[in-house]
């Protein structure tokens, strides 16, 4: 069942990737999703003046990303990662390529969790 599932996403997620109008403006953008990130930053060293709003929907956006795709674009599920080693293997991608910012956030979310958990070949 779980492959009729990944078969199902696959075909959906590649329909969406590949008829995206290059234009078209993406729900979330990288630049609002490295914004979210610094404001999770803060929250996790313990500063005081913390957006918790945009610090839950980095979050949000992070987990809801790993739960629907895991298993099709990345394989992340047999190491079964906490929600802060998911989180913080975002992060890093997203402060190591500030060039990629423009881009849609959840193709950096997939991007990110690709390279940190690639599925066997």
């Amino acid at each position: 069942m779980r492959l009729f599932i990944s078969f199902i996403m696959i075909l959906a997620f590649s329909g969406f990737f590949c008829s995206r109008d290059a234009g078209a403006t993406p729900f979330t953008s990288g630049i609002e999703l490295v914004d979210h990130m610094k404001e999770n930053d803060k929250a996790v060293a313990g500063m005081k003046e913390v957006d918790w709003l945009k610090t839950g929907l980095y979050l949000g956006f992070v987990g809801g990303v790993y739960d629907a795709c895991d298993g099709a674009f990345f394989c992340a599920g047999p190491s079964d990662p906490s929600q802060g080693e998911i989180v913080s293997a975002v992060s890093k991608y997203l402060k190591e390529h500030p060039e990629r910012w423009n881009e849609p956030a959840v193709l950096l979310i997939v991007d990110a969790l690709k390279a940190a958990y690639p599925c066997p070949e």
